[in-house]
């Protein structure tokens, strides 16, 4: 862990292995660490509330890869659904007035369907598979 950044893969890893899993906690010194610097660098849940594009930056976030790439179209609901479901908790616990994802004009990626030309079976193919 660096100073003044982590490495991408080091706050998911210790969420994974410490924050959110009770039983390995005691087993993850490292991960606690990485923890404590995510709680001290990260914006509280009321600054969604104020600052439309860290909402937007938020939702880009889940709907992206560790690599910077988008995810799958059809991934991207699943991802969504991630901060939306924890910002109605949120919401629950009186944190922000009001989740404020869902009032974002934030589009998904386009769907694309597009055919694998090397899946699909050719004239010759289809005529050595069917009966005679």
């Amino acid at each position: 862990m660096t100073r003044g950044k982590l490495d991408d893969r080091e706050p998911r890893t210790a969420m994974h292995r410490w924050a959110c899993n009770t039983k390995q906690r005691e087993e993850a010194p490292e991960e606690a660490a990485t923890a404590r610097w995510i709680a001290n660098n990260t914006k509280p849940v009321s600054a969604l509330t104020y600052d439309p594009g860290l909402a937007l930056e938020l939702l880009d976030a889940a709907t992206s890869l560790l690599d910077g790439r988008r995810v799958a179209p059809n991934t991207v609901r699943k991802h969504r659904m991630l901060p939306y479901n924890a910002l109605d908790y949120a919401v629950e616990l009186k944190l922000p007035p009001a989740n404020p994802l869902k009032t974002l004009k934030w589009k998904p990626p386009a769907s694309a369907y597009e055919v694998d030309w090397r899946r699909v079976v050719n004239h010759a193919q289809a005529r050595r598979c069917s009966p005679p």
